[in-house]
């Protein structure tokens, strides 16, 4: 997955320029169904089955807008402005957000190691993302 996700996103500058986000997403979701659907089919001869309740389909709702679209377009249109190298070191957010948004929503608690793990995810991003010049002239400078 992390090899594919890593192809992808280099091979987002192969997209045409004038082929727009919403369509590109569109033909990468009906290209990643089409792959999908024999699994589907195989797993419904097996008999398992999806019980449609309200909390499923809200489940399915909240993953096919969110992470399916919106997170796609975002990531697209950051890798188009920044590129791929610099874009992919923001993934490594995925357990910051994890974590918050489990103690919001889950009511999990904030624990002892949480906080070194943040801390130096940010610290990595920053590493990575700013030039070391910079950060060494903050220090020379004079308040």
């Amino acid at each position: 997955a992390g090899i594919s996700w890593a192809l992808y996103s280099v091979m987002l500058k192969k997209r045409p320029a004038d082929l727009a986000p919403e369509v590109f997403l569109t033909c990468l979701i009906f290209f990643g169904v089409t792959f999908i659907i024999p699994i589907y089919l195989w797993e419904r001869q097996t008999g398992a089955l999806l019980e449609l309740s309200w909390p499923v389909v809200g489940s399915i709702f909240y993953v096919a807008l969110f992470p399916s679209v919106i997170a796609y377009l975002f990531w697209n249109r950051a890798v188009g402005i920044v590129g791929a190298n610099k874009a992919g070191i923001f993934i490594h957010l995925m357990p910051v957000f994890g974590t918050i948004l489990s103690i919001i929503f889950l009511g999990e608690r904030l624990l002892n190691y949480h906080i070194p793990g943040i801390t130096l995810i940010f610290i990595g991003i920053l590493l990575t993302t700013v030039d070391p010049l910079k950060i060494a002239d903050l220090w020379r400078k004079p308040v």
